[in-house]
């Protein structure tokens, strides 16, 4: 009897030794899914929870390296065994899903996050004149991904120039701790609406623009800068600079002022020559506007003289 209680502490003993008695001294439960940091080694800790000794010797075991920002890996259960089997001593029991999706770790900007920045920075040049605006995105970035930072944020910028209707490009510059690590290009295109002068009939040369010839229509002028809109011409006693065909979009250029003075119209002349004025009248030899040098012919002379257009009737000369 003392010798069969003898061999049963021996047993015990021995099998306590080697741990065979017992359950494993350490539970690794494996995560389905996590996200690490990229082209960096991936720790046990990274992926599973740790229970029991030595916890934290099995934590700092590599088992991978992380894949590049937003990029997937596989990592096997069976390799995380393998490594732990390989250094430590004794049973651990590995728990969870025979693979783990291992993703890179990243900063992601959608092409609606880029298009929007691209938008706001036209929307805040545009001109205040009468027009109404429309950015539209022609051709969207595709998503940026980037390592993730610690500081982040968008930085949009003009390619062109100078803002005016029509194509226009922006770049989308990601920032990351104040460092520029990605750009995305947005091709917008900035369209223009208004209301703008269009003859209703035809108009001949030097005829007078007016409501029996012309009305006010919406219409788009992204590629007619120079339309005449509501908001900024006013077009009382203006006159058709050249003929104009019924239907048609009226520019700044179709249009003159009237003329100031007329082909033999007599006219108010002040002559001015230092603190000396002489006022008298004139013959005008050719129509002019006001602004414009004008052939006359003094009362008081024979002889042609250059002199400028003040207003209807009135001309000077200053010498």
């Amino acid at each position: 009897m003392k010798r069969a209680i003898l061999v049963f502490l021996v047993i015990t003993a021995t099998l306590i030794v080697s741990g065979g008695a017992y359950p494993a001294t350490a539970r690794v439960t494996l995560a389905p899914r996590v996200e690490v940091q990229p082209a960096q080694p991936v720790a046990i800790k990274d992926i599973a929870r740790i229970e029991g000794e030595p916890a934290r010797r099995i934590g700092e075991i590599t088992v991978a390296t992380g894949p590049m920002p937003g990029r997937r890996t596989t990592l096997e259960a069976s390799r995380v065994r393998l490594r732990l089997q390989a250094e430590i001593k004794g049973r651990v029991e590995v728990r969870g899903p025979e693979r783990i999706e291992l993703i890179g770790k990243c900063l992601r900007f959608s092409p609606q996050a880029l298009a929007d920045q691209a938008k706001a920075l036209i929307a805040g040049q545009l001109p205040r004149d009468g027009r109404t605006y429309e950015v539209v995105v022609d051709r969207a970035p595709r998503e940026v991904i980037i390592a993730s930072g610690s500081a982040s944020e968008l930085r949009p910028r003009m390619l062109n120039p100078t803002l005016r209707p029509g194509p226009i490009t922006v770049v989308v510059d990601v920032v990351v701790d104040q460092r520029v690590v990605a750009s995305a290009t947005v091709a917008l295109s900035v369209k223009a609406v208004a209301d703008v002068l269009v003859t209703t009939k035809a108009i001949r040369q030097g005829e007078a623009i007016s409501p029996d010839n012309t009305t006010w229509e919406r219409r788009d002028v992204t590629r007619k800068p120079d339309a005449v809109t509501r908001a900024d011409n006013d077009t009382t006693g203006w006159i058709a600079g050249r003929t104009l065909s019924a239907g048609v979009l009226i520019t700044t250029g179709d249009i003159a002022r009237p003329y100031a003075v007329r082909r033999g119209e007599t006219v108010a002349l002040t002559v001015t020559c230092g603190r000396v004025t002489l006022r008298t009248t004139a013959e005008i030899k050719l129509d002019a506007r006001t602004g414009e040098l004008v052939r006359v012919r003094p009362a008081v002379s024979t002889e042609d003289v250059q002199a400028k257009v003040l207003g209807p009737g009135t001309v000077a000369i200053a010498r």
